[in-house]
C-alpha cells in the first residue's frame, strides 16, 4: 500500500496518461464544467429557501441576534453573490455548456447499457 500523496497511477502524476485515461479525464472535466454552475445555483437557492422558512417559523424573534437562525439567514444570503449571482450561474450553464457539454454528456448517457431489456 502506498502512503498519502503517492499516486496509484504514477504515469498520470507525471502527465502521461494513456489514451483511454485521457478520454476519461476529458469526460470528467466536461461533466464537472457542466454541473458546477448548476450545483452552485441549486445549493444557494435551496439554502436561502430553508433559511427563509426557518425565519418564518421563528417569526419576529428569529431576527434577533441571540438566535442562530438570524446568523444562518444572514450568512446564506451572501452565497447568491459569491462567485457570481444565481443568474450568472444559469447563464454559465446554459450558454456554452448546453451546446458543447450537455449534448455530449447526454449522448454518452443515452449510449450506456443500463441493464434494461
Amino acid at each position: 500500500m502506498g502512503g498519502f500523496g503517492k499516486s496509484l497511477r504514477p504515469h498520470i502524476a507525471e502527465g502521461k496518461p494513456d489514451p483511454a485515461e485521457r478520454q476519461a479525464l476529458k469526460r470528467a472535466a466536461r461533466l464537472a464544467e457542466a454541473l458546477t454552475p448548476l450545483t452552485k445555483y441549486y445549493c444557494t437557492e435551496m439554502g436561502n429557501r430553508v433559511c427563509y422558512q426557518a425565519m418564518q417559523v421563528h417569526g419576529g424573534v428569529g431576527t434577533c441576534a441571540e438566535f442562530n437562525v438570524e446568523r444562518h439567514y444572514r450568512d446564506i444570503r451572501v452565497t447568491n453573490i459569491y462567485e457570481g449571482t444565481s443568474q450568472l450561474q444559469i447563464v454559465a450553464s446554459i450558454g456554452s455548456c448546453w451546446v458543447t457539454h450537455w449534448t455530449i454528456v447526454l449522448d454518452e448517457w443515452a449510449a450506456q447499457d443500463y441493464g434494461q431489456s
